[in-house]
């Protein structure tokens, strides 16, 4: 398997799964072969692990924003003074 085909399917599939749309849809926006698609998701697959999150209660906001972006495009918004501890029980670290 070529790493270069395998991370750029890697995206496609995150891509599609934060979009919302079916597979045959995005395929057609992206001009990917739906086959190829679920060949690569197929072999690329990751146990199914449901994302956890922490409530935090902010103590105070004084028009501080942050923005985490990640790789899939999911985007967190951070508002109010942020310390080192709060973004570390944040992330779970």
């Amino acid at each position: 398997m070529g790493r270069g085909k395998a991370i750029s399917m890697s995206d496609h599939i995150v891509r599609c799964t934060t979009t919302g749309m079916s597979a045959s849809a995005y395929c057609r926006k992206h001009q990917l072969s739906l086959a190829t698609f679920y060949y690569w998701r197929k072999k690329i697959a990751v146990p199914n692990v449901k994302a956890t999150f922490k409530e935090i209660k902010l103590t105070s906001a004084l028009g501080h924003v942050i923005s985490i972006q990640f790789s899939g495009g999911t985007v967190i918004h951070i508002e109010g003074e942020v310390s080192a501890a709060y973004l570390r029980e944040l992330a779970g670290c």
